[in-house]
């Protein structure tokens, strides 16, 4: 415990006063996490909270969700789970099972921390702890290898990344077990994890192990050491790409950078390439599927004479006009504080709204099936799509906007609601409302309107998401 103590206070994971919401699955690795952070609560001054997902992939997950909570129960510990049909979800967003399963566990900690510490949320002072630990950074850095990677593939797994720490990190797979032993404490044992499924799988029961026995038998501690010289040169080269990042632009806003040609040919060719991944990264969301060919094909745009441009991922356009260079988003629309964004409610497109997020708009028709399945939760909202006039505004409130608060057709003003709601009177007119003329469809994070409720006489309905800023 000491060490993992000293890991969390180097790598200034948690702060007193802290919300720490564990990841619990059942097996060795998360139920060790658990039992440490359950002793450094009180000594770091931290409250822990648990979170577990039933994957619905293995018959005995019910037996995992029902451990974890005992476990916690007898810990006075607060237990959240959410149960999830990754199969399924994986052939709906046609992503992998594994980067499914990523995406629902990190979601559901994040509502969590939302709705249950929100002011802990709101001042920033929550963290996501898992339980990676030094086998699985060294599995993470080979599977990048194997793919064809940079310096912040060989970097692999990090100890803190934004709000998600990695107490374990530091720890092997035999030390982790050896701690549950000396503690005589259960764990769940993941058939999964002997099976050959996945990529990553085999790194674990075939390369590794073969390594070990006909190479180095230290060869995880040799893979974590170049991690960590990985690290340190893709800290100082992010260093370098930055400054050049700052001499390099001309103009920003949230859909468009432009860049000085002159400027950016100037830098090394590797610091050109970074910097481009990181201007695409930035204006997709994250950089997911921004590869090298990308990179590559911007390098060869810089080089053309005259204007030209190119496609890229995520309906990113690359300009180059003379001695400038702009990437810019097609199809969307930035708000600020009374700007309205008008547009035609037939047009699939996307609104950001600085600070909340992206709204997303798209219509089909309706069907029973779709009835018995309208959606609950505060960021997808549906509307009747035949009782909204032509048009569709993003905007802050105005004067004489209303909303229908009830079936009988009761209006309210948007004034009196947020009187009602006790909104403070300085964040009113910050907060973004989607309208059709002065009628208030949705007061976004408040409520909907009934006048565009959905019913049985519904023909087509309209969609709006809230996809809100990525946390990481």
């Amino acid at each position: 415990m000491i060490k993992v103590e000293e890991y969390i206070r180097n790598n200034r994971m948690i702060e007193p006063g802290d919300v720490v919401l564990a990841g619990v699955s059942g097996g060795a690795d998360s139920i060790c996490l658990l039992f440490l952070l359950q002793g450094l609560k009180e000594k770091l001054s931290f409250k822990l909270m648990v979170a577990h997902v039933n994957h619905g992939i293995r018959e005995d997950a019910e037996e995992d969700a029902a451990y974890v909570k005992k476990v916690c129960d007898e810990l006075s510990i607060p237990f959240y789970v959410c149960k999830a049909d990754i199969p399924k979800l994986s052939e709906e967003w046609k992503m992998s099972e594994e980067e499914t399963g990523r995406k629902v566990r990190y979601e559901f900690f994040e509502s969590v921390l939302k709705s249950e510490a929100p002011e802990a949320y709101e001042a920033g002072k929550v963290k996501i702890a898992v339980a990676h630990h030094a086998e699985d950074r060294a599995e993470t850095f080979l599977l990048n290898l194997f793919r064809g990677t940079g310096l912040k593939g060989l970097a692999s797994i990090q100890p803190v990344r934004g709000k998600i720490i990695r107490p374990l990190l530091f720890m092997s797979r035999q030390e982790i077990e050896k701690y549950l032993e000396d503690k005589n404490i259960e764990f769940r044992k993941d058939s999964t994890n002997e099976e050959d499924d996945y990529l990553r799988n085999r790194i674990r029961n075939h390369v590794l192990p073969y390594v070990k026995r006909e190479i180095s038998s230290s060869v995880i501690d040799r893979i974590n050491f170049t991690a960590d010289i990985a690290t340190e040169a893709e800290r100082y080269i992010d260093g370098q790409v930055r400054n050049a990042y700052y001499t390099c632009i001309t103009n920003k806003n949230d859909v468009s950078i432009t860049v000085d040609t002159n400027l950016l040919t100037r830098e090394d060719p590797y610091i050109q390439n970074k910097l481009i991944l990181l201007i695409l990264s930035e204006l997709s969301g994250g950089g997911k599927d921004i590869g090298g060919v990308h990179v590559r094909a911007v390098r060869t745009l810089l080089k053309t004479e005259g204007s030209h441009e190119i496609d890229l991922p995520y309906r990113i356009k690359a300009r180059k006009i003379y001695d400038t260079l702009t990437f810019g988003v097609e199809g969307k629309t930035v708000l600020r504080e009374r700007e309205a964004v008008v547009f035609s409610k037939d047009l699939e497109r996307e609104v950001t709204i600085k600070g909340y997020g992206k709204l997303k708009f798209k219509s089909f028709l309706c069907d029973d099936e779709k009835l018995s399945s309208i959606p609950r939760n505060q960021y997808t909202k549906w509307f009747d799509y035949d009782k909204i006039g032509e048009s569709l505004t993003v905007r802050n409130r105005n004067q004489g906007d209303y909303l229908i608060i009830n079936n009988f057709g009761q209006r309210k003003s948007l004034q009196d609601y947020m009187v009602d709601e006790k909104i403070p009177r300085n964040e009113r007119d910050s907060i973004p409302v989607l309208a059709d003329g002065n009628h208030i469809l949705w007061v976004l994070g408040y409520r909907v309107s009934a006048g565009f409720k959905v019913d049985n006489k519904t023909r087509r309905i309209l969609q709006v998401e809230l996809e809100e800023e990525n946390y990481d």
